[in-house]
């Protein structure tokens, strides 16, 4: 055999040797936190619709009752029981809208960490994205993120239970350092929605 390979290189006929590749190395075990970070992801992902009850803190400490309607891509809608105020989602922008002071904020979906959240196919490693914190601790896990290009903005605080990779509320904190927290509440999870209640309309007077 060692004649015939011999023969084959003076011959220049080349030999094709077998080497290891990327591939075949030892794979490198994912740490913790890694595991995790896949699992939360994986779980956020496979949402692609969501209805549920929410209860919103205030930097006050005052309780507000409300629900949400989840679409991904990229919408959202937040109504309030005791307000007639409305915090939408459309696919483009995030809308603010005040019927009794007949005003409406827009603020664009890639200026806020929330919108990632919506996204098709989020990742922790997006490259838009910060993670600013990373906590697990008990059964839950506290993960905070802003936007790179503006970290002073504003920054989300996603909570998940740490078991099932559910995602159980958030708090957003605003560059005034105004923090809002929102948990769900009998959360239902890929049910039929109506797209057209993501467009938005002014309530007529």
């Amino acid at each position: 055999m060692r004649k015939i390979l011999a023969a084959m290189v003076i011959l220049g006929l080349g030999v094709a040797v077998s080497l290891p590749t990327n591939a075949d190395a030892e794979a490198v075990p994912l740490t913790k936190k890694e595991r995790t970070l896949a699992k939360l992801e994986k779980s956020i992902n496979s949402v692609k619709t969501m209805q549920a009850k929410i209860v919103q803190t205030t930097n006050r400490g005052d309780d507000v009752f409300g629900s949400l309607l989840v679409s991904k891509p990229n919408k959202m809608l937040l109504n309030y029981e005791s307000s007639d105020t409305v915090l939408m989602a459309d696919g483009y922008n995030i809308i603010f809208y005040e019927p009794s002071l007949d005003q409406v904020s827009y603020i664009g979906l890639e200026d806020s960490p929330a919108f990632l959240v919506l996204s098709q196919d989020f990742s922790f490693a997006d490259e838009r994205l910060d993670m600013l914190d990373y906590w697990d601790e008990g059964s839950e896990v506290y993960i905070t993120l802003a936007m790179k290009k503006d970290p002073l903005a504003g920054r989300i605080s996603l909570v998940f239970d740490k078991k099932s990779g559910e995602l159980k509320g958030w708090t957003l904190k605003d560059a005034k350092n105004n923090r809002t927290r929102i948990m769900l509440v009998e959360p239902k999870y890929n049910v039929a929605v109506d797209d057209s209640l993501f467009e938005f309309k002014k309530k007529e007077k």
